[in-house]
């Protein structure tokens, strides 16, 4: 059975649109709100919407965030990324499941503020407004938090446990910080 998702109309997202941005807080400022930052990937599995984190030996690389990541960073649908995409994938039809290349430079926002963002949860989570989220285990997908996880966000949205992943729209924390 597939999730069942509601939203509300300003946080209305979708799997199949390829031009709706990643980043759908509309007043958000780089340099105030979050920074953007350009990185290189890790490895091959990492797309545009991932959670990803700093790699654990070098700051100038991107991996999966993993479950205790409280401050996961974000990949946003830029134009760099778009054109970073294609490259690593000559003739696809673009898609947000299209991967970048291991070593691949890729636009990275760093949240600083609390951002509103289109995001992927993980199979089989049932949500419901204010769901505290996680970053899944090396997926760069989200999953529901439990006591003792380090949660990284909000839903904002409910959606029904199913056997299909569910794009969604969340809160990312900055800084760490829950909002209750």
């Amino acid at each position: 059975m597939a999730s069942v998702l509601t939203q509300r109309t300003e946080f209305r997202v979708n799997d199949t649109a390829t031009t709706q941005p990643v980043l759908i807080s509309r007043d958000a400022r780089p340099g105030t709100d979050y920074f953007l930052i350009r990185l290189k990937t890790c490895a091959a599995d990492i797309n545009i919407g991932a959670l990803v984190a700093w790699e654990a030996d070098d700051l100038d690389e991107v991996d999966f965030a993993y479950t205790q990541c409280p401050t996961p960073m974000i990949i946003p649908d830029t134009a760099f990324n778009r054109a970073q995409i294609n490259a690593n994938n000559a003739g696809s039809d673009w898609t947000y499941a299209l991967l970048f290349a291991n070593g691949a430079e890729v636009d990275v926002i760093v949240p600083i503020n609390n951002l509103v963002c289109r995001g992927v949860v993980a199979v089989s989570q049932a949500l419901t407004p204010r769901s505290l989220l996680k970053a899944g285990a090396g997926t760069g997908l989200l999953e529901l938090a439990a006591g003792g996880d380090d949660p990284c966000g909000r839903s904002l949205c409910i959606n029904t446990s199913g056997n299909t992943t569910s794009v969604v729209a969340f809160v990312l924390f900055g800084s760490g910080v829950a909002i209750n």
